[in-house]
């Protein structure tokens, strides 16, 4: 929270999940086309483990977590899910993204002034 130059996507990933791991460059893409700072959040595995994957993505700038708390006050329950927050420091939209046209829904939830990517999707 707290307020930000710009808009913040929280993208929480689990580094074995093969969906996750295809969808990482597409949401880098993504939020660099719509200037929102990227921040990647996974918990579980060895700091070993996402060390190498955090290298192995290529995933710099792009701040990289690794927090089980951070996923329970959010209450994810499945991977990938993605949470968007405006730059006033409020989510603006959040769910499940199993691929780019989820991601990029987010931004468009964003626009249309919908509160969650399944509310966006029931809409169409």
């Amino acid at each position: 929270g707290g307020i930000r130059e710009k808009d913040q996507l929280l993208f929480f990933i689990d580094i074995l999940c093969p969906i996750c791991r295809s969808l990482v460059q597409t949401v880098k893409k993504v939020a660099q086309k719509e200037s929102a700072d990227l921040v990647f959040i996974s918990d579980g595995e060895s700091v070993g483990q996402h060390l190498d994957f955090y290298r192995g993505s290529n995933l710099t700038p792009c701040d990289y977590l690794i927090s089980e708390e951070i996923g329970q006050v959010y209450g994810i329950g499945k991977v990938p899910y993605a949470v968007l927050i405006g730059a006033n420091g409020k989510i603006i939209t959040f769910g499940i993204v199993n691929n780019r046209e989820h991601i990029e829904s987010l931004f468009q939830a964003r626009e249309d002034g919908v509160g969650s990517l399944q509310e966006y999707l029931s809409k169409q």
